[in-house]
């Protein structure tokens, strides 16, 4: 098991889009059973003041600073639109840029935002990703990559929502001026392996187990603990240094000729 300790009396913030939620509950009582000060801090009570050539941000409903803190915890993806995304990046940056230890890093959510530009970053990392095509408004996938079965996933998303399995000639619909990604359906088994990765370090793995495409356990999925390989955790480490992550969860497929893939 991984564990983390800190120094007595530092302060910590997990700063959210969703303060409720199953991840924030459990990691803020984690911190309060450990002794530490934690606050959950919404990004909508953030507000952000420049004057006279300083800047501050703080959290209008407390009205703490938010340098004042020791870290901070940030979760700033899920159901917004770009104008709140940007908000909480600049939000990130000018805690980084004095100094506060922010995980993960600003430029890692940029990336993590984007399958697509997770796949880029993959690539260039030398790592096997399944074939991946994405063009606005595409409905006819299958011309371009020659298998009868592709997995469709908007470009933008988690959890597995808007995840679809399709084959040849089965027709679907897209929303006006979506963005999907399409790939090769690579896994041979109903299973994929799932890594945590904390500080270039795989602290935990499962697998999990789906009759169905999505393997989430939010979908459905049914984890079994597992200690993975050398090389797929070394493939898993890799891939969280791609996207600048301290804190990342990877997922890995294999196809049927054992090849693992990302």
């Amino acid at each position: 098991p991984f564990r983390l300790s800190f120094p007595e009396k530092l302060s910590f913030c997990i700063l959210t889009h969703k303060p409720r939620s199953h991840f924030v509950t459990n990691v803020s009582n984690s911190f309060r059973k450990k002794g530490y000060a934690v606050s959950v801090v919404d990004f909508k009570n953030v507000a952000v003041k420049i004057e006279k050539g300083n800047v501050s941000v703080f959290d209008k409903k407390s009205k703490k600073d938010l340098l004042k803190f020791d870290a901070v915890l940030a979760r700033p993806l899920g159901a917004i639109d770009l104008m709140q995304f940007a908000f909480s990046m600049n939000v990130l940056a000018i805690l980084k840029e004095n100094g506060l230890p922010v995980i993960n890093d600003p430029i890692s959510y940029v990336y993590g935002s984007n399958k697509l530009t997770e796949y880029l970053l993959l690539t260039r990392m030398k790592l096997n990703v399944p074939i991946t095509f994405s063009a606005i408004n595409e409905t006819n996938p299958f011309r371009y990559i020659s298998q009868d079965r592709l997995i469709l996933k908007p470009i933008c998303g988690s959890r597995g929502f808007g995840v679809v399995e399709l084959k040849r000639r089965e027709k679907f619909r897209l929303s006006n001026n979506e963005v999907p990604i399409f790939q090769n359906f690579v896994r041979s088994g109903n299973f994929d392996i799932r890594l945590l990765i904390v500080n270039k370090n795989v602290v935990g793995s499962m697998i999990r187990f789906s009759d169905s495409s999505k393997t989430n356990i939010s979908a459905g999925g049914k984890p079994i603990r597992y200690e993975a390989p050398e090389e797929i955790k070394k493939m898993a480490i890799s891939a969280s240094i791609a996207i600048h992550s301290t804190i990342a969860g990877v997922d890995v497929a294999i196809d049927k000729d054992g090849t693992p893939y990302i």
